[in-house]
């Protein structure tokens, strides 16, 4: 039996949050609560992260009013707003749910299953059908009327199923594919840490420990206040902040750039080559970043500075401040109730040690050995990774040309 082309509309049922009524009767029936209650409002994001971050719920009260977008374990979820196409199949929470704004819900009838749909629109087709109703600049989304019309191809159940089958068992191997790739990433990096940890718990009796402010031409704080309409979209200056932060060099472009002349006004948070910039605000690490002789100019904001002039120094202070011993003298130090930051108080008073030039240049050559392998490898696994990621759409293109489930000629 030949595939058929039917309306979204024909073979499943959809809703979505404003479907249970206005924006006014919503906000006044419906209470987001962020502890757990009654039941589980179902977002995109929830999927995004694995379930694993804190949900977002809501009361019997308002999962009542949201009567006509109540899920059910296996319906299939849709993006429709900000990031569109995001598809998945709702799990079992262990509790009620309902459908979060910006998404649509699609119950198949008896025609098709969710399960078959959810592998269409993970498909180059189904990605294009999505892409072709999108509309917007600022704001991508698509609507549900637009949805309901799209044509889906429709095979017989049988064939569905079988389909369904061949994707999940390819994608199985493919994942523990991925799981052993990113294993041998995660082992790669955790190396080279273990061996910048060692470096720094086990130092000679000849190194010094020194406050970093000793070594330190100057320590100070980057610009601190508004600064968005001195942000300038061509010929400005590099305006780096915490969000650039790498734990090895600036790079550009900067996410920002502002006036030259503001840069000129902004003197105590001007950068210069072998600069140590690093992290202000802190939750779970301090990243450091090395500002490189390539950067002719830039300045910075919610960041703290150490000026050091020569590259060896900063190159070694840099791998230190990397060391599971650095990071828990500033996560130990950190300061403030809102937000916790590293001031230049702490930064200056930062316990170094200080080894011998010439040990320096070794133990900055040994790591620079280990960090250019682990670059090598994450280019390797990354290929993988890229890899496999096309092998999976070339699997889900096949699928929805009939390839996979052609009969086998006598």
């Amino acid at each position: 039996m030949r595939w058929r082309s039917k309306q979204l509309g024909e073979i499943a049922f959809t809703t979505d949050y404003v479907s249970n009524g206005s924006f006014a009767s919503l906000k006044a029936n419906v209470t987001y609560q962020y502890q757990k209650s009654f039941a589980i409002l179902l977002r995109t994001t929830d999927y995004v992260k694995n379930w694993k971050k804190d949900f977002v719920y809501v009361d019997e009260s308002s999962f009542n009013f949201l009567k006509k977008s109540t899920v059910e374990v296996g319906d299939l979820v849709i993006s429709n707003v900000g990031n569109p196409g995001i598809v998945f199949l709702a799990p079992d929470l262990g509790q009620p749910m309902t459908m979060g704004p910006n998404a649509i819900l699609i119950r198949c009838n008896e025609n098709c299953t969710n399960a078959f749909l959810l592998r269409l629109f993970q498909a180059p087709i189904g990605r294009k059908m999505i892409s072709a109703i999108t509309t917007g600049t600022t704001q991508l989304k698509f609507n549900k009327t637009n949805l309901r019309a799209l044509n889906i191809p429709i095979p017989p159940l049988e064939e569905q199923e079988r389909i369904v089958e061949v994707l999940d068992e390819a994608f199985a191997a493919i994942d523990k594919a991925k799981a052993n790739i990113e294993r041998n990433l995660t082992n790669a990096r955790e190396l080279f840490q273990s061996r910048l940890n060692d470096i720094f718990s086990n130092p000679s009796e000849d190194w010094e420990v020194r406050p970093l402010g000793e070594i330190a031409k100057r320590v100070c704080v980057g610009h601190v206040g508004s600064t968005s309409k001195y942000y300038v979209d061509e010929g400005g200056v590099p305006f780096f902040r915490t969000g650039d932060l790498r734990n090895e060099y600036l790079s550009l472009p900067a996410s920002k750039s502002i006036q030259a002349e503001f840069h000129e006004k902004l003197v105590k948070s001007q950068l210069n080559a072998n600069d140590l910039v690093i992290s202000r605000v802190i939750s779970e690490r301090v990243i450091c970043s090395i500002v490189p002789s390539g950067i002719a100019q830039a300045n910075c904001a919610n960041v703290v500075i150490a000026k050091i002039g020569d590259e060896q120094s900063a190159k070694f202070l840099s791998a230190q401040l990397s060391s599971k011993n650095s990071q828990d003298y500033f996560l130990g130090n950190k300061v403030g109730s809102a937000q916790q930051v590293v001031n230049t108080k702490i930064l200056s008073a930062w316990p170094v040690l200080w080894p011998p030039h010439d040990e320096q240049k070794k133990i900055i050559t040994e790591l620079d050995t280990f960090r250019d392998l682990r670059k090598t490898l994450e280019v390797h696994y990354q290929t993988e990774l890229d890899n496999l990621e096309e092998l999976r759409q070339s699997i889900l293109e096949q699928a929805f040309e009939g390839k996979l489930t052609e009969p086998v000629a006598a």
